[in-house]
């Protein structure tokens, strides 16, 4: 909304005047004074109009736009100084349905429906050993599909999954889903150590890092970019034998953001080292 004192001459008995609103836009790349809002002039102390922004403010764009407003009285046309403002989408998306969890050999399958909402930027996915979710792992993601690689084998695996859109708007969440892989020969411990292929890859922008241990081991685990740089260390520490796995979000270890394209990630495992290489998308 935008308010303003009436203009002097926006007297009692005055015909034939008005106060019109305007935006600064860019129209072609070229800056232009757009109406947007115009009224008659009948005396009020204060007049408000309603009025469109260009954009919402995001976390990406503060999305602030010019307005003037011009009183064209009977004694000529008089412009106000400009002033700034912004909009906000504080509407919060719709709660995304359809979602489902399957415990499969290679992990836990999970699915559900895309998003209706014309200004969704990625669901959020969580998961918990334990269903008032007061400790759970985060993962953001576009696609209506993911593959948990990284479960507890005899226990229960909960999940739960919400919308958020670009001006940073979380829904709700989806009701929550469970699923439990169960071991038959108790927990299984591989036989060589391994460094597996991340998955998914290309990805963006979170992936899966799995390894196997044989055996108790000193385990780190480092990415790289092409040209050699250490840009983030995922793993340094004493770990037990047993079936593993690691997610990366591209961060580095600052917690900024990477940029696209492709990483190495190593791991070394007491005498066992690996080498492979993903693909990071925007």
């Amino acid at each position: 909304y935008i308010s303003f004192l009436r203009s002097f001459f926006d007297q009692p008995g005055e015909t034939n005047q008005m106060y019109t609103i305007f935006r600064h836009d860019l129209i072609e790349n070229i800056p232009e004074w757009v109406v947007v809002g115009s009224g008659a002039a009948i005396g009020n102390n204060i007049y408000t109009y309603e009025v469109s922004t260009l954009i919402d403010s995001t976390a990406d764009n503060d999305g602030m736009t010019e307005f003037k407003v011009v009183a064209s009285m009977n004694e000529g046309h008089f412009h106000s100084p400009p002033q700034s403002g912004y909009s906000l989408d504080n509407i919060e998306p719709g709660v995304p349905g359809g979602l489902m969890a399957t415990g499969m050999d290679d992990g836990i399958h999970l699915s559900w429906d895309t998003s209706p909402e014309e200004d969704f930027q990625y669901f959020r996915l969580e998961k918990s050993f334990e269903s008032e979710f007061n400790e759970f792992e985060t993962f953001d993601m576009i696609d209506t599909s993911y593959i948990d690689p990284d479960y507890v084998l005899n226990q229960t695996n909960y999940y739960r999954l919400a919308a958020v859109d670009h001006a940073g708007n979380m829904s709700e969440y989806s009701g929550v889903v469970e699923a439990t892989i169960l071991s038959i020969d108790g927990d299984p411990i591989p036989d060589v150590y391994a460094l597996h292929q991340n998955y998914p890859n290309p990805f963006n922008p979170v992936t899966t890092l799995r390894y196997d241990l044989p055996e108790d081991a000193m385990v780190t685990i480092t990415i790289y970019d092409i040209m050699g740089r250490r840009i983030r260390t995922l793993v340094n520490i004493d770990q037990t034998a047993g079936y593993r796995s690691i997610h990366w979000n591209a961060t580095n270890d600052f917690g900024q953001t990477v940029s696209a394209g492709m990483y190495i990630y190593t791991i070394q495992a007491g005498e066992f080292r690996k080498t492979r290489k993903m693909v990071l998308l925007k």
